[in-house]
């Protein structure tokens, strides 16, 4: 099983590798408290493999009891997988799916998170390397996608990575 970009670029370093030495997001200081409704989260390109989504991904600083975090495929605004999880603060809660859902090579998807007034977060563009940030040629960052509300479509893009949200894979 592979983990997936954020997780490999910032706030700890996965078992085994996969990402550069140091954590590229090194603090939660650069984070901030939201109390807006919508999706939050970021689109991904997937390399020239399929690959099998097993799990959604969430990290926060605060316990957020029944955070739900999404999959979705960008070409058809396809809602693959929705998860609810209990985030534990300072940790990478996961929610692994019923049934593994295939990623597509060559096509984007996005892992956001609904948003709670209770303290979904946001990583500042800043202190992220965009589109330069790809590992092993599976997954490469496209850009920050978010929603105005908790169930549409996250048809909206920007600047700045929100809801630290991830996925988890096998090639």
């Amino acid at each position: 099983m592979s983990l997936g970009l954020l997780t490999r670029y910032g706030l700890t370093r996965p078992p085994g590798g996969g990402g550069p030495a140091t954590a590229g997001i090194q603090s939660m200081q650069n984070l901030t408290t939201t109390s807006t409704t919508g999706q939050r989260g970021w689109e991904f390109l997937v390399g020239a493999a399929d690959l099998e989504c097993t799990k959604l991904r969430i990290y926060s600083n605060d316990a957020v009891a029944d955070e739900q975090l999404i999959l979705w495929r960008i070409s058809d605004e396809a809602e693959l997988a929705r998860e609810t999880v209990t985030t534990v603060p300072g940790e990478w809660v996961e929610a692994i799916l019923a049934s593994s859902v295939t990623l597509s090579a060559a096509e984007n998807y996005a892992v956001c998170c609904v948003r709670s007034a209770a303290g979904s977060r946001s990583i500042n563009f800043q202190n992220f390397p965009g589109s330069n940030l790809t590992f092993a040629d599976e997954l490469s960052f496209v850009q920050y996608r978010h929603s105005g509300a908790n169930d549409d479509f996250p048809a909206f893009t920007g600047s700045t990575i929100s809801g630290i949200t991830d996925i988890a894979f096998t090639a």
